[in-house]
C-alpha cells in the first residue's frame, strides 16, 4: 500500500507533536494514512476514516515514518478481513456488501487493494482520543492533510465512523456544512453526502 502522507508532511506533524508535548502529556506517535495502489480490476475503493489511534501507536519505533506506514498497512491487511474490533468489523461488512453489490470476484485477501485507512486526528493520546484542546492544536494540519489524502486516493466512497468527533475543527472545514442527508428524521444515526469532484478544486 502507498502512504498518503509524504516524509515532509510527516515532519510537519512531528514538529506539531513536539509542540504539543510541551503542553500536553501522554501523546502517541504521528499516524501515517495509507491507500491501495491503483489496480485495473478493482471496481471501487473506499477510504475508512476513524477518530484517532491510541495505545498501539505509543511505541517509540512508530516515530519513524516507514514504521508508522507499515503499521497502518498491517492494520488494513490483518484487521479489515478479520473484522477485529468494532471499527474493522464494520469496515469488513461494508466492503463485503460493496463486493456483492458490484459483482466483484475479488477475494478477501485483497482488502488492501480496496481499503484506504486514515484518522481525523493524526496525533492522539495513548489512552484514548484527543480532547478538544488537542484537536484544535493540530486541526489546521489535519484539515489540509485529509484533503490531500482524498485527492491522492480519489476513493469511490469515504466512510467516516467518527460520530461528531472534531466536527467543527476538521469535518466541516473539509466536507462543508451543507448537502448532508440523514437516514432518520432524528439525524442521530447515519449522515451521508454525495461527492462528485476533488475537494481541492472548489
Amino acid at each position: 500500500m502507498k502512504a498518503l502522507m509524504t516524509r515532509s508532511e510527516h515532519e510537519r506533524f512531528k514538529a506539531c507533536k513536539a509542540a504539543m508535548d510541551e503542553r500536553f502529556q501522554n501523546l502517541g506517535q504521528v499516524f501515517v494514512p495509507v491507500a491501495p495502489e491503483q489496480k485495473d480490476d478493482v471496481k471501487f475503493t473506499v477510504l475508512f476514516v476513524g477518530q484517532a489511534v491510541s495505545k498501539k501507536y505509543s511505541f517509540p519505533d512508530l516515530a519513524e515514518y516507514d514504521t508508522a506506514w507499515d503499521k497502518a498497512t498491517d492494520e488494513v491487511a490483518q484487521c479489515c478481513p478479520a473484522g477485529k474490533g468494532v471499527f474493522w468489523n464494520a469496515a469488513s461488512r461494508i466492503v463485503k456488501g460493496a463486493l456483492v453489490a458490484t459483482g466483484s470476484s475479488l477475494q478477501d485477501n485483497r482488502y488492501d487493494d480496496i481499503v484506504g485507512f486514515t484518522n481525523l486526528a493524526k496525533i492522539a493520546k495513548v489512552d484514548g482520543n484527543p480532547n478538544s484542546a488537542q484537536i484544535a492544536f493540530q486541526a489546521g494540519l489535519c484539515v489540509d492533510q485529509l484533503k490531500r489524502e482524498i485527492d491522492l486516493m480519489k476513493p469511490t466512497a469515504i466512510v467516516m465512523m467518527v460520530r461528531n468527533f472534531a466536527q467543527n475543527n476538521i469535518i466541516e472545514p473539509v466536507f462543508g456544512t451543507h448537502g448532508w442527508e440523514h437516514d432518520t428524521p432524528q439525524k442521530d444515526r447515519v449522515a451521508f453526502k454525495i461527492h462528485s469532484e476533488s475537494l481541492l478544486s472548489g
